[in-house]
């Protein structure tokens, strides 16, 4: 799996999310997005829901089964989820470590 791919897929789980909440809380798709951060927009039921979106649309089109998540005690950056360019990469190696869409 290549950046632009677990880009794409953090912009659909954005789609998702923008979906269902009022404007103003609505989140841009930029890779500069603040994500899971105290400065961000996202509240515990919002990271809750762009999780939730994200692990169903990797195991949708990955087959990925269980928490794209998991892996985030041996990654080697602290908050990886912050930005949707950090978390793109967080995938891309988790992905990796699993050896999946290669």
């Amino acid at each position: 799996m290549n950046k632009e791919t677990a880009i794409s897929f953090i912009y659909e789980a954005i789609e998702d999310y923008n979906s269902v909440v009022a404007k103003e809380i609505q989140l841009e798709k930029k890779e500069d997005t603040l994500l899971f951060d105290p400065m961000g927009k996202l509240d515990s039921i919002g990271i809750i829901q762009i999780r939730t979106a994200l692990d169903e649309i990797m195991e949708k089109k990955l087959g990925v089964d269980g928490s794209v998540f998991a892996g985030v005690k041996e990654y080697p950056v602290e908050n990886p989820f912050r930005t949707v360019s950090s978390t793109a990469d967080y995938i891309v190696w988790y992905m990796e470590k699993k050896n999946v869409g290669k």
